[in-house]
């Protein structure tokens, strides 16, 4: 989708997807050691501002300027600071590499999924974790989120096959209940991993 379309509903005052972050998120990256933090399509912040009160160095990006301008709404009432560059998945260009990585509810389109997903994996240092969380093709039984288009969902098979090298240490498919601001409502089929590049 669009920089237009984004903007527009992260135009709205409220955070159309809760302030708090993604509960997987916050489960698992208090075990990582590391210190820097990629969060790609980070939309209005919740997860960026989250890992920074938890003393990570955070780089986000996302294609929209709406965004962007929630994300440091968010992050002055904790009184941190993020990187947010406007950027789309396809044309994101770094040399930097992170302690960790993480993907939550990044829907592409399948030819460019698999790109975006090596592209990612190489901004992982050695020893660096990958954190996962998206929408299964299961999905499309339920109302709580996420497109309808079934090629842009995935299962645990093809992150298996995007990430070839990576050692999973949480892979799990789960229906979960999701309370992520308005648009992230109810019963939810979802696709978990936390993997470490070697």
């Amino acid at each position: 989708m669009q920089a237009e379309f984004w903007n527009e509903r992260f135009g709205r005052t409220e955070f159309v997807y809760g302030k708090a972050a993604n509960a997987f998120l916050q489960q698992v990256l208090p075990t990582i050691k590391g210190k820097t933090l990629l969060l790609p399509g980070e939309g209005e912040g919740r997860n960026a501002v989250w890992a920074a009160t938890q003393q990570w160095q955070v780089t986000a990006f996302d294609q929209s300027t709406a965004g962007r301008a929630k994300c440091q709404q968010l992050a002055d009432e904790f009184n941190v600071s993020v990187d947010y560059i406007i950027s789309s998945a396809e044309d994101f260009k770094s040399e930097t590499k992170y302690d960790a990585v993480g993907l939550f509810y990044l829907h592409l389109p399948s030819n460019l999924r698999r790109t975006f997903h090596n592209k990612i994996w190489e901004n992982l240092v050695s020893g660096g974790h990958l954190i996962l969380e998206g929408f299964n093709p299961n999905q499309l039984n339920y109302t709580s989120g996420g497109p309808k288009d079934a090629t842009m969902l995935f299962d645990l098979e093809t992150l298996k096959h995007d990430f070839p090298l990576a050692v999973f240490s949480i892979a799990e498919q789960i229906e979960t209940i999701l309370d992520e601001g308005p648009f992230h409502q109810g019963k939810a089929a979802v696709t978990r991993i936390l993997a470490i590049k070697p």
